[in-house]
């Protein structure tokens, strides 16, 4: 008869499909139409068959009578434990089954804590236990489930708070894991000595062939003995507060970057795999165990149970280590220091399993190891290496890539990577990128020598791009297959299309390790590499000069499977410590007397090794100083780019590139560092190259980059490098295209006139007091080839421009200059300039299209014919003398970007300004403007508006709300008073700051029509109520409402701003908050610092499940609400300062996430008893709390508390328990 609760289920049902993988166990009302639903659309998507209740029932289906039955034909279980889990006895008798299966069980701990399921009957589930004692279930059911619950929360899951709600990365990490735990189609590997199978494999598959082409199943019965776990080369045991964040710690780092796979227990245990399982597995399977013997370790049960399962599997190699204590204390755990640990061991433990301990200690410190005495013995570092050195030699490894001579300040940079690897799963391919010799193929033999350990197989390919050059694509191809497939060596590939069907079959099949080193060609990359390639869990890593190699090259997807490294030079410190390796074997041996010429050649030599290396071995043992002098002389010249070795490795990517994107390089090299790379761009467009493909071209190669203000840079060995390219092209067909300082200066004083085939002239003439300084007149008009023309200083040009010339750049000049009326020019830039007027000839320029005046403080007007300038597109007259603009100003038809930041001299716009209907971008911050023409509301494509410190300006034109695209409005320091009703019909507007505006009283009604609105900054402004409306605000995220002393209370409709993330009202006058508060579903910060006349928080407050953050410091709060423990999201807590506050609620325990709490100097008078429960508490500040005098017995339970502060309080003494282990006291 089928048992009832088989037929009610409601979290799974009782009658299944005949074929399926995974089974889905869960709590319907909670998950079903959510997370689970999306899980097993996600589990079909991957080619799985997921049982789920809503869409696996067959009504009467015979193959199933029991839930048993359909639990054993799924491969995996996944059990999703939800805040209702434990009401239904459906689920808990389902994970009992779960349990009792031996089946792999991926837990996801949705909104609950694995703490939630060791002890059921105090947490969270405490209330459903109670409903199922009230309804007559047995004591001997109830603990049947109490220890399949607490079975569950030991095996390494997924908790959806570590996702931040990221459901779409929970489900893909559940998938992922499926897949691993899910036998798959691909072969596998048999056992070595395998008698007797042939006759048995003969008929299964001639039952298989009887069965014909139609699906079917086979069933082979019998005793278990497969796992998954992977095959270790050494397994560290020891006792973790001892030793696991030092010494053990390093000794792990050096074992896996001597190349060796090492068992560490925080490290080592996957998803899914049961925590002593895994840990007895890798034991038996790890043919060497070093075991780390501390002053604790003999209280530890795990690291005992660990040395017995060592010592009695014969094929364990063990190896002990006395980490500060003695063989003889180890043999006679009774005595000395592992005196304490042992006793209390006793206390826990029955006599035969003591027994046992104390004869596997004693067998234990009769084998050889090593003994670290601590300060007074050996260097941790030199046992570390020893350690390694035994290791290495017993494990038979193959020796590891040389990485370099001199290498240094790579270590981290391996950390940093391998730990973003490990943390994001689904990374395949890990692409360096660099500019030549910056170190990309160093850290790649690093990785590989600490990676390959981890995999199958491994291959390091190096000069990948010269190897093409000699054999092509196949012959890359045959490198991977020779090395990767070992077994099938004969093979040949001869045709790369062929060759990379023949890669994705053999490489499909195992987890490989593939280094493909110095790749330019992206195209190449395809037949080397794919996602069929890498499928079972391999990695490629790839280093390249050229970024679009790894975006380009392959199928990946660049977000999740797919981490770029930019390799950065090194600091100051490794630089000086690679060159005097080199130049003199090491620091200590540098002579007194070159200090700081060493300090200065290698931080001169930037970070590159490259060029350390060089240098340091040109100066190697070098007592000459005037030798010294002369390579820091070609240092600070470039021309160390003489030097062969150096100039060719930095060549090798200019060489690839177009022959217009060279020129762009050269002219980046020669003149525009530090200029801004919008006007290069529009320069090269007009000589008809593709300019903004160019630029993206020479940073993606490492050549070029472009920094936060939009300016080119590069690096001082690249620059060094273009300018000797450009000096070599002169010397070859003897024509000078670009001229640069000093050179210019030098010209000059030879009395040499200027080549008439130059492009680019940079000519700078500073005043100074030095002696030869002179004033510069010069004529440019002859130059017919000129494009860019930068000059700067005491210069003063005689003719007008040159008909071919761009761009023009004459900073600090005292003329405007003349412009003939056939012109090409686009960017007039005369930031500093002197000049008084702009010269009529202005309206020649009828493609100009940049435009800067900006600290032209003489210039105060600008000729009615501006308005000509039908093509300028952006205009800068920051801190300018304008005093007004011409009424053609209007006329300007492509304008998008005017400045006028910081004219204080400027009152009014003029009456036209509405007819820029392009203008995207105003910056009229610090103006004097007064106010604004009505027409301002016809601007219809402006969406950045700053009228900030706009003293003057009190109010904004009614036409205001026509500004439809306006996105962006900074009024603070502003005068304004009030808002026009017409500002609700700003539908585009996001951010809107009106800080500091102390006259500003209220927001208009229609304010609520701003359903785009973001961000409001309030800051210290006069505002004295919100509208009922506000709480229309939909997309609100962020609310500054900081120093608004006058603001009392907040509307009701407030609960509505369902998007709101973060809240300030720090220093308000804020007394209440409404109950609707609790409502704020997304809030995660929240800021009542100084809040003196709040005193309490509303009962809803425990509705706000998102809160990380809320700082109550010094405000008037007297009570916390019973409902504040339900903030399951809570993290850090400051009610410093609150001195009316006296007691935490009961239900603060329930703060499982909580890892920060500042009390001091409140009046706090006792901590409730569910304190200990705050699982995740590490700092805890108590000081000054005076009328403290006892901590509750449960604070023990406070595992990860590592810092508490008890100065000034009123606590004598901690309570005595075993648990606590507090790092800073």
């Amino acid at each position: 008869m089928k048992r009832k609760w088989e037929q009610e289920r409601a979290g799974t049902s009782h009658a299944v499909m005949d074929g399926f993988d995974v089974f889905l166990n869960h709590r319907g009302p909670d998950v079903k139409a959510t997370f689970v639903a999306h899980l097993e659309e996600a589990l079909r998507c991957a080619g799985f068959r997921p049982f789920l209740d809503a869409r696996s029932l067959m009504k009467g289906n015979p193959a199933f009578q029991s839930i048993d039955q359909a639990l054993d034909v799924a491969m995996v279980h996944v059990a999703v434990v939800s805040k209702r889990y434990a009401e239904s006895k459906y689920c808990l008798n389902e994970v009992v089954a779960m349990m009792r299966s031996g089946k792999p069980v991926i837990p996801v701990f949705y909104d609950v804590e694995p703490v939630d399921l060791r002890w059921v009957e105090n947490g969270p589930f405490a209330e459903a236990f109670e409903k199922h004692k009230s309804r007559g279930r047995t004591e001997t059911k109830l603990q049947e489930w109490r220890v399949a619950l607490q079975a569950l929360s030991e095996i390494t899951g997924f908790r959806s708070a570590d996702y931040k709600r990221d459901e779409a990365l929970l489900k893909r990490d559940v998938v992922n894991e499926v897949s691993r735990l899910t036998p798959s189609n691909q072969p596998v590997e048999v056992e070595q000595f395998r008698v007797g199978l042939e006759s048995s494999v003969k008929g299964c598959i001639q039952i298989l062939e009887d069965m014909g082409a139609g699906p079917g199943m086979l069933g082979l019965v019998g005793m278990g003995g497969i796992d998954g776990f992977a095959n270790y080369d050494v397994f560290i045991s020891h006792r973790g507060p001892d030793t696991k964040t030092g010494f053990v710690s390093f000794l792990h780092r050096d074992l896996e970057a001597a190349g060796l796979l090492a068992f560490l227990d925080c490290k080592s245990i996957d998803m899914g795999e049961d925590s002593w399982e895994c840990i007895e597995d890798a034991i038996r399977k790890t043919p060497i165990a070093v075991v780390v013997f501390s002053e604790s370790f003999a209280q530890s049960e795990w690291c005992l149970r660990e040395l017995h399962v060592m010592l009695h599997t014969p094929s364990v190699k063990v190896l002990p280590v006395f980490y500060k204590v003695r063989p003889s204390e180890v043999r006679f755990p009774e005595s000395g220091q592992l005196k304490d640990g042992f006793q209390k061991l006793i206390g826990r433990h029955d006599k035969n399993s003591i027994e046992q301990w104390r004869a596997d200690l004693e067998q234990a410190s009769k084998l050889m190891g090593w003994e670290h005495a601590g300060a007074q013995g050996r260097l941790e570092g030199d046992l570390v290496k020893e350690i390694v050195e035994k290791v290495l030699n017993l494990a038979n490894k193959p020796l590891p890539l040389f990485v370099g001579d001199y290498v240094v300040g790579i270590k981290e940079v391996v950390e940093d990577i391998i730990q973003t690897i490990e943390t994001k799963k689904t990374i395949l391919m890990l692409g360096l990128w660099g500019m030549g010799g910056i170190g990309k193929s160093t850290l790649a033999r690093e990785l590989y020598n600490r990676l390959r350990g981890r995999f199958d197989a491994s291959c390091y390919i190096e000069d990948v791009t010269e190897k093409v050059l000699q054999g092509g694509v196949v012959k890359v191809q045959n490198l991977i297959l020779k090395d990767l497939c070992r077994n099938e060596a004969h093979i040949v590939v001869e045709d790369k299309s062929r060759g990379k069907t023949i890669l994705e079959e053999r490489l499909s099949k195992n987890r490989v390790l593939l280094v493909l080193d110095d790749v330019c060609d992206s195209d190449a990359m395809g037949f080397w590499i794919t996602r069929k390639m890498l499928s079972n869990g391999s990695l490629c890593m790839v280093t390249s000069r050229d970024r679009r190699v790894f975006e380009l090259s392959c199928s990946l997807d660049m977000n999740e499977e797919v981490h770029i490294q930019h390799v950065q030079g090194l600091s100051d410190v490794d630089c000086r410590r690679v060159f005097a390796s080199y130049a003199f074997g090491g620091v200590s041996k540098v002579k007194p007397e070159l200090e700081r010429m060493v300090a200065s050649i290698s931080k001169a030599c930037g970070g590159v090794p490259l060029v350390l290396k060089v240098c340091g071995s040109l100066l190697k043992n070098e007592a000459n100083v005037l030798v010294w002098n002369e390579v820091m002389e070609k240092l600070n010249t470039g021309f160390i780019m003489n030097e062969e070795k150096i100039f060719g490795c930095l060549r090798m990517s200019y060489d690839t590139l177009q022959e217009e994107y060279q020129e762009m390089f050269l002219d980046i090299s020669c003149a525009l560092i530090g200029e801004r790379c919008s006007y290069a761009i529009c320069v090269w467009n007009a000589s008809g190259w593709s300019a903004s493909l160019g630029v993206r071209t020479l940073v993606e190669r490492a050549l070029v980059t472009v920094d936060g203000g939009g300016r080119f840079n590069m690096h001082d060995h690249l620059r060094d490098m273009g300018r000797e390219i450009e000096r070599k092209g002169r010397m070859g067909d003897g024509v000078i295209r670009r001229l640069w300082m000093p050179k210019f200066l030098a010209l000059l004083e030879e009395d040499e006139e200027l080549p008439t085939s130059l492009q680019t002239l940079i000519a700078h003439n500073h005043k100074s007091d030095t002696e030869g300084h002179r004033h510069i007149d010069m004529g440019v008009s002859h130059l017919k080839e000129l494009r860019i023309f930068l000059c700067k200083g005491d210069i003063n040009v005689t003719t007008s421009l040159p008909k071919n010339v761009v761009w023009i750049g004459f900073r600090q000049m005292n003329n405007f200059p003349v412009i003939p009326e056939m012109n090409r020019l686009v960017i007039m830039d005369l930031e500093s300039s002197s000049i008084r007027a702009v010269c009529d000839s202005v309206r020649n320029a009828s493609k100009l299209e940049m435009l800067n005046l900006s600290y032209c403080s003489e210039l105060h007007l600008l000729p009615h014919s501006f308005g000509m300038l039908k093509r300028l597109r952006d205009i800068n007259l920051r801190c300018s003398g304008i005093q007004s603009l011409p009424e053609s100003f209007g006329e300007l038809s492509n304008l998008e970007v005017l400045n006028l930041t910081l004219c204080s001299q400027l009152r009014s716009l003029p009456h036209s300004f509405g007819m820029l209907k392009r203008l995207r971008d105003i910056q009229l911050g610090l103006s004097g403007i007064q106010s604004l023409p009505e027409s301002f509301g016809e601007l219809i494509n402006l969406e950045v508006l700053n009228l900030s410190s706009c003293s003057q300006l009190c109010s904004l034109p009614h036409s205001f709300g026509m500004l439809k695209r306006l996105r962006d409005i900074q009024l603070g320091l502003f005068g304004i008073q009030s808002l026009p009703e017409s500002f609700g019909e700003l539908s585009n507007l996001e951010v809107l700051i009106l800080s500091y505006c102390h006259k500003f009283r209220s927001l208009p009604h229609s304010f609520g029509m701003l359903k785009r609105l973001r961000d409001i900054n309030l800051e210290w402004s006069g505002i004295q109520s919100l509208p009922e409306s506000f709480g229309e605000l939909s997309n609100l995220e962020v609310l500054n409402l900081t120093l608004c002393s006058q603001l009392r209370s907040l509307p009701h409709s407030f609960g509505m701003l369902k998007r709101l993330r973060d809240i300030s009202f720090e220093w308000s006058g804020i007394q209440s908050l409404p109950e609707s508060f609790g409502e704020l579903s997304n809030l995660e910060v929240l800021n009542l610092r100084w809040c003196s006349e709040l005193s309490s928080l509303p009962h809803s407050f425990g509705m706000l499940k998102r809160l990380r953050d809320i700082n109550l410091q010094s405000s008037g709060i007297q009570s916390l609400p019973e409902s504040f423990g339900e903030l399951s999201n809570l993290e850090v807590q400051n009610l410093s300062g609150c001195y009316k506050l006296s007691l935490l609620p009961h239900s603060f325990g329930m703060l499982k996430k909580l890892r920060d709490i500042n009390l001091y100097a409140s009046r706090i008078q006792s901590l409730p008893e569910s304190f200990g429960e705050l699982s995740s508490l590490e700092v805890l500040n108590l000081s000054r709390c005076s009328q403290l005098n006892s901590l509750p017995h449960s604070f023990g339970m406070l595992k990860r508390l590592r810092e508490i502060k008890l100065e000034g309080s009123g606590i004598q003494s901690l309570p005595e328990s075993d648990q606590l282990g507090i790092a800073e006291f």
